[in-house]
């Protein structure tokens, strides 16, 4: 999903994670309306935006969010990390997964913030992931990295986008363009 502030996208994307419901019509996934069971929707979902939120705690508390340590799956935990490319970063760090972030990710770069971001999305292996302006804030060779590992789930799961550059969209399948007044669809 491309196109301008203020064309809808965001608009779109809250009504599909269940934050707006819509004012005219039904979003279905096969025959049922994901508001007929919208706590189930969202389980189903895994949610990357433009600003990471990141807690005063360790990486693995920041993907494992809001859980307690020991409700932590440790296999979901190490898939997320491999998928999002997070595994040689970390063994780089003194404290490796239980390093602190910092408050709001201070302690870390950018791109290591999205990529926890990432992970935190995968954690609960969703069907469908949403990045909403995910790579909009880094450099293109962060984003460039960053997309990649997003393409590693083609063919996998459904991957919506959101993004202000058709650049960023270029492995897409389809591109649902959003302008002031109307939208357009390229397959």
């Amino acid at each position: 999903i491309v196109g301008p502030s203020g064309s809808g996208k965001s608009t779109l994307i809250d009504i599909l994670v269940g934050l707006l419901k819509p004012s005219q019509g039904i979003i279905k996934i096969g025959d049922n309306d994901i508001y007929d069971n919208i706590s189930l929707w969202k389980k189903s979902l895994g949610y990357v935006s433009q600003e990471i939120f990141l807690t005063d705690r360790s990486i693995q508390e920041n993907i494992a969010f809001g859980l307690e340590k020991e409700q932590v799956n440790s296999s979901k935990l190490s898939n997320a990390i491999d998928y999002a490319e997070l595994h040689k970063y970390i063994n780089q760090l003194p404290n490796q997964i239980n390093t602190n972030v910092g408050e709001a990710g201070s302690k870390m770069s950018g791109g290591q913030r999205q990529r926890i971001g990432i992970a935190r999305a995968l954690y609960n292996d969703p069907k469908l992931l949403i990045f909403d302006e995910g790579t909009s804030a880094l450099d293109s060779i962060t984003e460039k990295s960053i997309i990649n590992s997003i393409l590693k789930f083609k063919n996998k799961k459904t991957i919506i986008m959101i993004a202000h550059r058709h650049s960023t969209l270029s492995e897409c399948e389809m591109i649902l363009e959003f302008n002031q007044s109307n939208m357009k669809i390229n397959e």
